[in-house]
């Protein structure tokens, strides 16, 4: 009710967050979840949801306190005073090279909503920019797409950044896994501002029947032929006509029996769908995970 995920207005305790300025994470951790009623409504008191949040309604506190702490479980990681902001990185021109943001699948779960607010943070910081401004190009590669919480800024920014400099790269296995996170319909409007495609094998029915549907029809020219028989030799004949029809130009079934490492490549532009093969390259480890920053979020023992 007060945190529903659809919506796109700011949760009630972010508004309240705006109007204090202490930004102490433990802080606000321990006062979310480890205080009683009272302390949790006096904490909101003189802010814009202190008529929700109040001594005199208890039980609706209580309420907003225990669904809110079960979704600010990865703010436990974060520390105070850090000295990177992804702000600042994206503003200053001068700076080169990658912004990796991780995670391993044990701690997935975890991470999930901290990795998808830095997203959304770079996306909003590339949006800041002067457009048309002589941009640097800045590419976002956001592997496992569904994976990640819904993004707000995402649909916007794959329809607008362009003129900011944004490239957005995206993966997925499965259509219906980012329809479950956006709905069809955002989902197709999503997917339809990726220009360029390339598309492997999947398992799906309807995932490959979209993908067929993508790489678009050809027409194509059938001659039929038609045989008339009469009780007289001289009433037999033959009728040719040809019929136009159009066929989809790559079959789902196709699709769905790619072998590793082959794709169907459409680009945009007046360019001609093309199946290409790729060569698996043996790259040195990209990340590797040290064991004291492991310990130090207790993901192995002592």
């Amino acid at each position: 009710m007060f945190c529903n995920p659809a919506t796109k207005q700011p949760p009630y305790f972010l508004l309240s967050a705006k109007a204090k300025d202490d930004k102490d994470i433990i802080k606000l951790i321990h006062t979310i979840i480890y205080s009683d009623n009272r302390q949790f409504a006096k904490a909101f008191r003189n802010t814009a949801v202190s008529g929700i949040i109040s001594e005199s309604a208890l039980e609706t506190s209580a309420g907003i306190q225990s669904t809110l702490g079960k979704n600010i479980t990865s703010l436990q990681y974060l520390k105070p005073g850090g000295s990177f902001s992804i702000k600042e990185w994206f503003s200053n021109s001068n700076e080169t090279g990658w912004l990796f943001i991780t995670a391993n699948p044990n701690q997935r779960a975890t991470l999930c909503p901290l990795i998808s607010a830095w997203i959304s943070i770079a996306i909003k910081a590339l949006m800041c920019r002067n457009p048309n401004h002589d941009n640097k190009n800045m590419w976002f590669i956001l592997d496992e797409l569904p994976a990640l919480q819904k993004v707000s800024s995402l649909p916007v920014a794959l329809a607008e950044s362009r003129k900011y400099g944004g490239c957005f790269v995206a993966g997925l296995q499965n259509i219906h896994q980012l329809e479950a996170i956006y709905g069809a319909a955002e989902c197709a409007s999503m997917l339809d501002l990726f220009n360029s495609k390339f598309i492997f094998r999947v398992s799906d029915q309807v995932t490959a029947y979209k993908s067929a549907l993508t790489l678009g029809e050809q027409e194509i020219i059938e001659t039929q032929e038609n045989l008339s028989y009469g009780s007289n030799t001289m009433r037999d004949g033959v009728n040719m006509n040809n019929v136009e029809r159009k066929k989809i130009l790559v079959m789902p079934s196709e699709i769905m029996n790619l072998p590793d490492l082959t794709c169907y490549v459409k680009l945009a532009g007046n360019f001609p769908i093309t199946k290409l093969t790729m060569q698996l390259q043996n790259l040195n480890t990209a990340f590797v995970w040290g064991y004291k920053l492991l310990k130090k979020l207790k993901l192995v023992e002592y």
